[in-house]
């Protein structure tokens, strides 16, 4: 039997294949190159698969003469890149053309005037990005708790966003000197919310955490224990039903500490000692069903690591389970995880390299880039429907030529 298929229905076949065909998203990371040694400030991607030119990475930016990148985020297709030179911005930039040769264009530079007359050495660092895409950015410089609000505007036009907009404010007048360090986006309850870890410049040195919510400031402050101090990273996890933060200390006697706190009580912390490892920067992901913490450190014996700690179901990190894989030394490294959990990214800076984990195997590869590169932000690229229509009439023009051949 010979089937014979018209032009009509050959479009409703393809319609429907590409209807029901799944998109595949292509994970990738933002990072900040901080522009010293006379090179300017840039914003690089980074990648698992995609190579441009033979490399995994690629300049999307290159920054004027005196900006210094620091912190970055992303939401869709915009970056957000905290400048910490001239009391500090947030320069706002678009990513173009993903499908081929992507390129950033700056769109906006917003001030932030996070150094004050009482505190002029404060300068912003972290940077986060909500479900809604408010812009918190918080000042890791300076003797004052201080961040910034930045309200996303309608229909996400941040290239005519209204500096008045910015709300810069401090966590709580009871820990003014304690300069953030980290901060992480989270929900809880429907609302949108963030908390912030940071360490007090008085003699005890405790770490303490702040949970906000929006623009109208701070929800609790709290000190989190005896046992917790010079912290370097928060991030928050959910997927237990309660949102937990997990605060990664540095001690200076060379052993580490994890705190797990509930994110809007900040009651009953839990404190996790490491003797023989002191973390850097951590997240969380989720792969297979599983939860866990990923954790980039370095050991007392001087090797630096990537921890995949599995997480229990009330949140809490088995270490005695963890994988463990050897990375590039660095003073201090920065870490991200992709919104699906598969990917881990770690940047490096003295070493001028990237290393990417598949968080299945906890494998993965180290790229250099020949740069420093201090700051990730983990995203992921869909091809857009304009694309696949485009593919799909291309494969309607063939099948045009086809039927016209066999006429």
């Amino acid at each position: 039997m010979i089937i014979k298929l018209q032009a009509t229905t050959y479009v409703i076949v393809v319609a429907l294949f590409w209807a029901v065909m799944p998109l595949h998203a292509e994970n990738y990371a933002l990072a900040t190159s901080p522009g010293i040694a006379g090179n300017n400030g840039k914003l690089l991607i980074l990648s698992q698969n995609t190579t441009w030119g033979g490399q995994k990475y690629r300049t999307l930016y290159e920054f004027s003469s005196g900006v210094k990148p620091t912190g970055v985020a992303v939401y869709g297709t915009y970056a957000f890149v905290a400048d910490a030179s001239s009391g500090g911005s947030i320069r706002v930039l678009k990513i173009n053309n993903m499908a081929g040769l992507p390129t950033a264009e700056l769109i906006k530079t917003i001030p932030l005037s996070m150094g004050t007359s009482s505190d002029p050495s404060g300068s912003p660092g972290s940077v986060s990005v909500d479900s809604q895409g408010n812009v918190f950015v918080v000042s890791e410089t300076g003797t004052k708790a201080k961040y910034a609000y930045l309200p996303a505007p309608a229909g996400m036009d941040w290239a005519n966003y209204n500096t008045a907009n910015t709300i810069t404010a401090a966590t709580s007048s009871t820990v003014d000197y304690s300069p953030i360090v980290d901060i992480a986006t989270y929900k809880s309850g429907g609302v949108d919310k963030a908390i912030t870890v940071h360490q007090s410049t008085e003699v005890s040195a405790l770490s303490y955490v702040s949970t906000i919510i929006g623009p109208i400031g701070t929800q609790l402050t709290t000190e989190i224990g005896p046992t917790s101090y010079n912290p370097s990273a928060i991030c928050v996890d959910s997927s237990t039903g309660t949102a937990l933060a997990y605060v990664a200390n540095r001690p200076l006697d060379e052993s580490g500490i994890i705190n797990v706190i509930p994110a809007d009580s900040h009651s009953n912390p839990a404190v996790y000692a490491l003797p023989s490892f002191r973390p850097h920067d951590l997240c969380t992901f989720s792969v297979g069903g599983n939860s866990f913490l990923g954790i980039v450190g370095i050991t007392t014996g001087g090797i630096h690591q990537a921890w995949k700690v599995p997480l229990d179901s009330y949140g809490m990190p088995i270490f005695e389970s963890s994988s463990i894989f050897e990375i590039s030394i660095a003073t201090l490294h920065k870490a991200a995880s992709s919104s699906d959990g598969s990917t881990f990214w770690i940047v490096s800076p003295e070493s001028k390299t990237f290393t990417v984990l598949n968080t299945t195997s906890w494998s993965g590869i180290s790229v250099n880039t020949a740069q420093q590169i201090s700051r990730v932000a983990a995203f992921s690229y869909v091809p857009e429907p304009s694309s696949i229509a485009a593919l799909a009439t291309m494969l309607m023009g063939s099948l045009g030529i086809a039927l016209r051949r066999k006429r």
